[in-house]
Parts: C-alpha cells; sequence; structure tokens
C-alpha cells in the first residue's frame, strides 16, 4: 500500500475585499520578483530592472499598510481599515 502526500497552498475570498486582496497581491507579486532576482546576475540591466520594480512594489505596500495606521487605533474608522488589509 502507498501513501500519497501532497501540498498545496490555498487562497480563498469569501467577501471579497479589495484592499486585503490587493496588499495579498502585491506581496505576492514581490516575492515572485524576488525568486526571479535570486536567478539573475547582481549588475545587470535585468537585475536592476527588477530591484526597481520590486522597490515599486514595496512602496505600494507601505502605502496601503500607512492608510491603516494613518488613524487612531481601535476606532471604528481604523476598524475599518484594519479589516480590509
Amino acid at each position: 500500500m502507498s501513501v500519497r502526500t501532497d501540498v498545496i497552498n490555498l487562497n480563498v475570498t469569501v467577501n471579497g475585499d479589495n484592499a486585503r486582496n490587493q496588499l495579498n497581491d502585491l506581496r505576492k507579486k514581490a516575492a515572485d520578483v524576488k525568486n526571479e532576482m535570486a536567478n539573475l546576475k547582481k549588475g545587470t540591466a535585468e537585475y536592476i530592472a527588477k530591484k526597481q520594480e520590486l522597490a515599486g512594489l514595496t512602496q505600494e505596500i507601505k502605502n496601503l499598510t500607512a492608510l491603516r495606521n494613518s488613524v487612531t487605533p481601535f476606532t471604528a474608522e481604523w476598524k475599518k481599515y484594519d479589516d480590509q488589509t
């Protein structure tokens, strides 16, 4: 008798939170760019382009989280942003 083991990564969107989905997509893209950069030689034009792309993605992630952190914690507005991100 053989045993089969599968590992899967599953993301399920229940309520369709747009901000949370956007943040997760940005994080996923940033991780993909980092993986691509690992296979490139530093200093090449392609590496520099990926580095700039990663910097842009990182800035967008910071902007979204800063929006949530810009309001007073545990207020209704903060909870709204926290639920979305």
